[in-house]
């Protein structure tokens, strides 16, 4: 293929919150290098991190303009499967987030979606769900183990799946929250011990 292969892909400009999301479009992708893949975004999922950029409080330098989003869904041109023909023959670029149609990343960094899976409940999976296994399972010496005691803050993505993963190995879990639907929600989820720590502030 040719260095003239367009895409198309959001922008975003730091400290202008939403309104400094522009999309363009006849975005040119360089050839690839190494073991690099192009592959072609069918899901994304944005998080907390990505407003942050987007509002200036990210704790990180940041440039001045970037495509956002972290996690996504790919489906590569060969049904799903990455071919060394397709990862040499193909463009993009690797400087950017994956809110573009096209995107490339290195082959070690992509991993197979499980078939139960729509793409977007994948993209949803790769920062909380990772973060919360990574908290619990991560070093293998320590990682949780049945009857032990697991405390968690909130009802926010990395919460929720700490706890289904941690009820999942017989962990108890201990969770705090705010609200009383709150305590409904994770009491369903199967919480031994929800405290609201508004209404019972001791």
């Amino acid at each position: 293929m040719s260095s003239t292969q367009k895409t198309a892909r959001w922008m975003i400009t730091p400290n202008l919150g939403l309104d400094g999301l522009q999309d363009e479009v006849d975005v040119p992708v360089p050839q690839l290098t190494g073991r690099q893949c192009l592959v072609r975004i069918n899901a994304v999922s944005l998080n907390y991190r990505d407003i942050a950029m987007a509002t200036g409080r990210y704790p990180l330098p940041t440039s001045k303009s970037f495509v956002p989003g972290l996690h996504a869904v790919h489906k590569d041109h060969q049904d799903g499967i990455i071919t060394p023909e397709i990862r040499q023959s193909t463009l993009g670029s690797q400087r950017y987030g994956v809110l573009q149609k096209l995107a490339v990343f290195e082959e070690t960094g992509l991993v197979a979606l499980p078939k139960n899976l729509s793409y977007i409940e994948g993209a949803c999976l790769s920062c909380a769900a990772v973060t919360a296994w990574n908290c619990l399972f991560g070093l293998e010496s320590r990682a949780l183990r049945s009857g032990e005691l697991v405390l968690t803050q909130g009802t926010g993505g990395v919460s929720l799946f700490a706890i289904q993963f941690a009820l999942a190995v017989g962990a108890v879990v201990i969770a705090t929250t705010s609200s009383r639907d709150k305590e409904l929600r994770l009491e369903a989820l199967g919480v031994q011990h929800v405290i609201n720590y508004k209404s019972n502030p001791d």
